[in-house]
Order: structure tokens, then C-alpha cells, then sequence
């Protein structure tokens, strides 16, 4: 009865109050209930960080389920797909410590991406830097950023997971249309 293209694109649009409505809802409640950093720059960087990675949790969760027909198969595969993309991010361990021949996943883990977003806007680097008149090389790269060896940036980060998200989408929509045509 209709297109693959209206109904990717209206039920795209039909989700986006959810996906607004839910991470303001929950970063309302849990930026200020942690404690974090207590400037507007830092909440609404935080928040800015929530929507983006909500968005493309979508995106990819929309791309793995439009790549399979059967429900069981989308939901067997997810995991396969997700655990390196979360093991690689540099969350559980320095990206310098992965192997050379693994090193390319960390560049496409959105948690890599939004571990650094977090990191860099809740972490000063003046806040480390002379701390009790102890300078940073003395401290033992006490600075967290650092510890991890994030290099990108905010803005860049912002910046690739939007990307990431955009081409999940496109990706979705061309499994949609083969799914169709039955090829």
C-alpha cells in the first residue's frame, strides 16, 4: 500500500517527542541528583550528549532490526555486534592498550565518542592541573581525559556520532527497501 520511504520517514518522525521527552526527563533527574558539575554549559552539554547518543542507539537498534526478517535473528545478532563495540571503547581499558589489529573498532563505539563528551565536560583540566601545588606529571596523569587517552574533542565527537547515527539510518533504510523487494 505504501512506499518503503513514507513509512521509514513518518516512523522515524512519530518517535522523535519519545526520544526527546525520555533522556530531558532522565537527565533532569539524574544530572543534578548525582551532583555533577553545577553550570548550565555543563548540563546542557550533558543533555546535548544524551540526545545525540539516544539518536543513534535508535539508529543502530532500527539498522540491525531492518537487517533480518526474523525478530529471534535480530536479537541474537545484536549483542555480537554491540559487546565489541562497548569492550573496544576505552571505557574498560586505555585505547592504547588495544591490540593494533582491534584499535580500528574503538573509532566506530559510540560509547567511546559520549565516554569523552562526559569525561571533558564534567573534568577540568585546571582542576588537576595545580592541584596542593602538584603539577599534573607529577600526579601520574591524574587528569582523567588524559588517563584515557581520549585526543578527539567535544566538538568532533559530537560530530562523528552524528555521522554514525545518519549513516545507521541510511543503512536502515536500504536493508528496508531489499527486504521488500525480496532480493
Amino acid at each position: 500500500m505504501y512506499n518503503v520511504l513514507p513509512y521509514y520517514l513518518t516512523k522515524a518522525a512519530v518517535e522523535i517527542p519519545y526520544q526527546l521527552l525520555m533522556p530531558i526527563l532522565f537527565s533532569l533527574i539524574i544530572y543534578w541528583g548525582i551532583g555533577f558539575r553545577n553550570t548550565a554549559a555543563a548540563y546542557f552539554v550533558h543533555l546535548a550528549c544524551i540526545l545525540v547518543l539516544v539518536f543513534l542507539g535508535n539508529s543502530l537498534g532500527v539498522m540491525l532490526s531492518s537487517m533480518f526478517s526474523d525478530v529471534r535473528t535480530a536479537f541474537s545478532i545484536a549483542p555480537v555486534i554491540m559487546m565489541p563495540l562497548m569492550l573496544f571503547s576505552g571505557f574498560m581499558s586505555n585505547v592504547d592498550s588495544i591490540v593494533k589489529w582491534l584499535s580500528w573498532l574503538q573509532y566506530i563505539s559510540p560509547v567511546r565518542y559520549s565516554m569523552e563528551i562526559f569525561l571533558r565536560t564534567e573534568y577540568r583540566r585546571e582542576d588537576f592541573y595545580k592541584a596542593d601545588g602538584i603539577t599534573l606529571h607529577e600526579r601520574n596523569n591524574a587528569y582523567p581525559v588524559d588517563s584515557y587517552n581520549y585526543t578527539i574533542g567535544v566538538g568532533w565527537c559530537f560530530a562523528i556520532m552524528l555521522f554514525i547515527a545518519v549513516v545507521a539510518r541510511v543503512l536502515a533504510f536500504i536493508f528496508l527497501k531489499v527486504q521488500t523487494l525480496g532480493i
